[in-house]
């Protein structure tokens, strides 16, 4: 089971997206972002990464590492400035952005959420034919064109069981915002096709009166690479 969602920059709280833009020093920056539920944090990386506390409706900038003003700041950032693990309480996010050269310039961000504020930032739940399934599943998985088939997605999706208008399916996976004008699978469409509606494995003795894991239901994506989905891929 996993507990992380790749999700459009465009889906991030206002806040946190002005974090990034201010961090990259660029607002037309695609990242690749990705929302993590857990109860602790840790600041990890460079001091050249951001990280960034929002509690009580502020931000508050974390520094990773040692520093002199470090022993008379709150709790909080110690634990964090020293590479401690920090508790994540309900109505706290911690956002961490990093920025890599190496095969061009790329942005990662990950954006750690209490389990108790997960059901409020992820996607409403979208409800899917099985034919819009099988062309979302079988564009997701291959090739426009392959083996001098041109439309290959869907000679695979025939194998599959599709057996509807390839024209009018695609057109209202387009209205739904799941494939774009191009038919490439979008982030949306991405998540759509790799979620299941279940709860969180309970990680304190399954017991629901004292597990905010188990008095809040969220969506979880499965099986598939995190953090690396943007519209298009």
């Amino acid at each position: 089971m996993n507990n992380q969602i790749a999700v459009n920059i465009k889906e991030l709280p206002n806040w946190a997206k002005e974090c990034i833009y201010s961090y990259a020093g660029n607002n037309k920056i695609r990242p690749d972002c990705t929302i993590k539920v857990t109860e602790k944090v840790t600041v990890m990386g460079d001091n050249g990464e951001g990280h960034y506390l929002y509690s009580n409706g502020k931000v508050k900038s974390i520094r990773s590492g040692y520093s002199e003003n470090l022993i008379s700041s709150d709790p909080i950032q110690q634990l964090l400035g020293f590479g401690a693990n920090a508790p994540l309480k309900e109505g706290q996010f911690y956002l961490n952005v990093r920025h890599y050269y190496a095969g061009g310039s790329r942005y990662i961000v990950t954006l750690y959420v209490n389990p108790a504020d997960m059901s409020k930032l992820l996607p409403e739940k979208i409800e899917l034919t099985d034919n819009e399934k099988i062309i979302l599943k079988c564009t997701a998985s291959y090739k426009s064109s392959y083996a001098n088939i041109r439309d290959y997605r869907l000679y695979e999706a025939r194998r599959e069981g599709f057996n509807g208008d390839i024209e009018i399916v695609r057109a209202e996976l387009r209205r739904k915002g799941l494939l774009d004008k191009r038919n490439a699978i979008t982030v949306k469409g991405r998540n759509a096709i790799n979620r299941v509606d279940k709860m969180i494995t309970c990680i304190h003795n399954n017991n629901p009166k004292t597990c905010v894991l188990c008095n809040v239901k969220v969506w979880y994506e499965q099986n598939f690479r995190i953090g690396y989905y943007r519209d298009g891929d």
